[in-house]
């Protein structure tokens, strides 16, 4: 099966106009699915361009469960924050290191228990709105934290427990 996946995606990559993409795609899938791969790649761009999960599925015709999933393939490596965040990375099991060069340092974030991380910062309209955040803080902040959501979601039922821990250090630069 994966030599017949393989080839799928090469003859994908040799398409050279829009109509032979067009015409593969009508013969190989219904008109539904084209539309919901569509809306999974404009939802991708949309986190690409540093839209909230809130604003995509404003946005878009799209559930949280499906943008959980698209958002795997444009969260991984660094992660510059130069305006309003709020996203939540799913899955996500590892620590989460945070460079600060003002204070030549960098805070590391791990977690037990959680297969989710939030990242959030208001940036500028959304602080100022804020009437305990002053209106230029945030740039001296960043919310990252652990979570269960989306596809890590924990059903905690009456006299059961579910535990997630999250330990935060800080390490000076030389």
């Amino acid at each position: 099966m994966e030599e017949k996946i393989s080839q799928l995606y090469r003859l994908i990559a040799d398409m050279k106009t829009e109509e032979d993409c067009r015409a593969l795609f009508s013969d190989l899938c219904t008109e539904k699915e084209i539309e919901k791969m569509a809306e999974r790649v404009y939802a991708a761009r949309l986190l690409l361009e540093g839209k909230t999960y809130n604003q995509v599925i404003a946005e878009s015709d799209i559930s949280s469960a499906t943008l959980s999933r698209v958002s795997r393939c444009v969260q991984y490596g660094d992660l510059e924050i130069d305006r309003e965040i709020d996203r939540v990375f799913c899955p996500s099991a590892g620590s989460v290191s945070v460079s600060d060069p003002e204070f030549r340092r960098t805070i590391r974030v791990e977690k037990c228990g959680s297969y989710s991380t939030v990242v959030w910062n208001p940036w500028i309209a959304k602080s100022r709105a804020m009437a305990d955040f002053g209106d230029n803080e945030y740039h001296r902040m960043l919310c990252v934290e652990c979570a269960n959501v989306f596809d890590d979601v924990r059903e905690v039922v009456p006299g059961d427990m579910s535990v997630m821990t999250q330990k935060i250090s800080v390490e000076k630069w030389d």
